[in-house]
């Protein structure tokens, strides 16, 4: 997993991991409220559910996440 990431990424790391797919808000909900991550002040841009690229003007990306070092005890490399 890179130092930065999409909640989008993080639950797709969470469903190889548990096997099985995971509701969007659901996890959202868990792991904002986990307080594990931390938000970076930044969004990474990618492409909408048809694919095309989405400009600046058609939306504003995915919210980019670090881990928590602190409140997780995870090193960071």
């Amino acid at each position: 997993m890179p130092a930065e990431f999409t909640l989008p990424d993080l639950q797709r790391v969470y469903e190889i991991v548990l096997d099985r797919p995971l509701e969007k808000s659901a996890f959202r909900t868990r792991i904002l409220s986990a307080d594990m991550i931390e938000p970076v002040a930044r969004m990474r841009r990618g492409r909408n559910r048809a694919g095309a690229a989405l400009s600046p003007e058609e939306g504003q990306g995915a919210r980019v996440f670090r881990a928590d070092v602190q409140s997780t005890g995870v090193m960071s490399r």
